[in-house]
């Protein structure tokens, strides 16, 4: 299993973040379905636990602080 973390920067832009993090989910959902174990431990990780996205639209639940 390749451990993948995603950084979560003051500022960042939701796409940027979520796109990665569906991409890897999605290939580990596919994988399950096959009746494989996932290929990916997919994790976000940032200086706080939330991360205002967007102008405070969205807000980015980290997994790990750094």
């Amino acid at each position: 299993m390749k451990h993948i973390s995603i950084l979560v920067p003051k500022g960042a832009i939701l796409g940027s973040l979520e796109g990665s993090r569906q991409m890897f989910s999605q290939v580990n959902e596919f994988y399950k379905v096959r009746g494989a174990p996932p290929l990916f431990k997919v994790q976000l990780v940032g200086l706080s636990k939330e991360t205002p996205l967007s102008g405070g639209l969205f807000t980015a639940n980290t997994d790990v602080l750094l």
